[in-house]
C-alpha cells in the first residue's frame, strides 16, 4: 500500500498548483505547457522542475522519439560508412587492376623491343640502304659504260 501512496503523492505533486515555488514559465505558442522551478524546502519535498501534465507527456514522447531517431541515424551512418568502405575498396581494386594492365602492356612492349632483330632497327637499316642505293648507282653507271 505504501508504494501506491508514494506514487499517488508524486503524481499529485507533479500536477498540483500548490507546489509551485516560483512563477511558472509557459510556452507562448501553447499556454498549457508550463514549468515552474522547485527548491527543496518549498511546499515540495524535492528540487527540480514542476511540469504540467501536457508538458510532461510531450517531453516523454520527445525523449522516446529521440532514442528511436538516434538508433535510426546510427544505423544509417553505419550503412553509409559501410557503403563508403565498399566504394573505396572497389576503387582500390580498380586501381590495382589498371596498374597490372599497364605493367603487362609495358612488359609486352619491352619484350617486343628486345626481340626485334638488329637488321630491322632503323640504326642499321638507314646506313645499309643508303650504301646499297649508292652501290646500285655505281653499278648502273659502270654497266652503262660497258654497254657503249
Amino acid at each position: 500500500m505504501t508504494p501506491r501512496l508514494l506514487l499517488a503523492s508524486s503524481f499529485t505533486l507533479l500536477i498540483s498548483d500548490v507546489a509551485f515555488a516560483g512563477p511558472p514559465v509557459c510556452d507562448p505558442a501553447d499556454p498549457r505547457l508550463c514549468a515552474a522551478p522547485l527548491l527543496k524546502g518549498d511546499p515540495a519535498p524535492y528540487s527540480g522542475q514542476l511540469l504540467t501534465t501536457e508538458l510532461a507527456i510531450q517531453l516523454g514522447q520527445k525523449a522516446d522519439t529521440c532514442d528511436t531517431r538516434l538508433k535510426l541515424e546510427v544505423a544509417f551512418a553505419t550503412k553509409l560508412a559501410a557503403m563508403d568502405l565498399g566504394l573505396e575498396r572497389s576503387l582500390h581494386r580498380n586501381d590495382l587492376d589498371a596498374s597490372s594492365d599497364r605493367e603487362a602492356v609495358l612488359l609486352r612492349e619491352l619484350t617486343a623491343a628486345q626481340d626485334t632483330p638488329f637488321w630491322r632497327e632503323p640504326v642499321f637499316l638507314v646506313p645499309v640502304s643508303t650504301l646499297g642505293g649508292a652501290a646500285l648507282m655505281v653499278l648502273a653507271v659502270w654497266a652503262a659504260g660497258q654497254l657503249r
